[in-house]
């Protein structure tokens, strides 16, 4: 079942973050625990977009994202910051249902633009495969000038 995250949800979101962030290029950065919890709570305070994966009691995963405006417009935009599902539960589709579920809903609150990005570099063509399959086009490309 895919459902609206809830606070008590956030310790195990935190888990998962920092699987998410283990298994991504990102895994040379630090992982703050804390800071995390405050973005989580931020999102679930103000009405972002917040959704977790459950299975009899357990969470598997889950999408975070919000809606703001864009930083040269007065026009809303969405960003997404971060989908992550358990490695051993990829693959049924829990994803795909993510992100059009978070597609509608930035639509539903005013984006004229939804935006997702693909650069933890876990595989990035079997991301890019599903993106398209639910609707999105590449845009863009992304460089790292620093390891």
């Amino acid at each position: 079942m895919i459902r609206q995250a809830r606070t008590e949800d956030i310790p195990r979101m935190i888990e998962l973050g920092a699987a998410m962030h283990a298994e991504s290029r990102f895994s040379v950065l630090g992982y703050d625990r804390e800071k995390v919890a405050a973005l989580f709570s931020h999102l679930l305070a103000t009405g972002q977009f917040i959704e977790v994966i459950e299975r009899d009691g357990e969470l598997l995963g889950g999408f975070a994202g919000f809606v703001t405006e864009h930083w040269a417009s007065k026009d809303l935009v969405s960003y997404d910051c971060g989908l992550f599902i358990s490695p051993d539960h990829r693959g049924g589709g829990d994803a795909a249902r993510l992100i059009k579920r978070f597609r509608e809903w930035a639509i539903s609150r005013g984006a004229k633009m939804v935006t997702l990005g693909v650069n933890t570099g876990v595989h990035p063509e079997r991301t890019a495969r599903l993106m398209e399959a639910v609707g999105f086009e590449q845009i863009g490309y992304l460089y790292e000038g620093v390891k």
